[in-house]
């Protein structure tokens, strides 16, 4: 790690695994830099987004709502269907994501942050593992993403089905990170485990 570059905290773990309850606690607790992958991805596919273009060349205008906005719902049929499209688009997308998480990391190096974190279920599939010092996996139990899901998102359960036999498995993860959290419980447990496996790395991210 440079002088002056905060330590770079990879999040990863599928859907409902509770990722957001570790940033808000990183950016509050540990004064953490917080890039979400899926929402830097959303900003630049915006009108006057840097991937806004491409994905209407790739999507045609039959993803532009009225108001110039892409069509989620849509796009999400669209590529469910089609691996080779959706290979395309996360060629166009992730190395932009890519680029900017970058870009960012080296704005706040000189502004006093010790601590960045960057979370993206498909983080290591993404290429980030190059640009993270540490990752660790988000893990919940199985009928607790679930109920998160329905209750959180408002998922049916043949939708949360499909979403869990299209994820990487949970070996997949483990044997990747350097960490697992446990986030299947109270609040206060996951952030103790947080707190551990900061301080075991804090000395170096000082």
């Amino acid at each position: 790690m440079t002088q002056n570059k905060p330590f770079v905290l990879g999040l990863t773990g599928p859907a409902g695994t509770g990722k957001s309850v570790v940033l808000a606690y990183l950016e509050e607790r540990w004064k953490a830099l917080v890039l979400e992958c899926d929402a830097i991805a959303r900003r630049m596919q915006m009108p006057g987004g840097e991937c806004y273009d491409g994905m209407i060349r790739l999507l045609g205008r039959e993803v532009v709502l009225p108001d110039g906005t892409l069509d989620r719902g849509r796009m999400a049929k669209i590529l469910f269907t089609d691996r080779d499209l959706m290979e395309q688009v996360n060629s166009l997308v992730h190395p932009a994501v890519k680029r900017y998480v970058e870009e960012e990391i080296s704005r706040c190096a000189g502004e006093g942050t010790s601590l960045a974190a960057v979370e993206s279920a498909i983080l290591i599939q993404s290429g980030f593992s190059g640009i993270c010092d540490e990752i660790w996996y988000i893990h919940a139990d199985r009928d607790v993403r679930r109920r998160r899901l329905r209750e959180g998102r408002g998922y049916d359960d043949a939708r949360i089905d499909a979403m869990m036999a299209a994820q990487d498995d949970e070996e997949y993860y483990r044997s990747r990170c350097s960490l697992t959290i446990d986030n299947s419980s109270e609040a206060d447990v996951t952030f103790e485990q947080i707190d551990r496996g900061l301080g075991n790395i804090w000395n170096f991210v000082r």
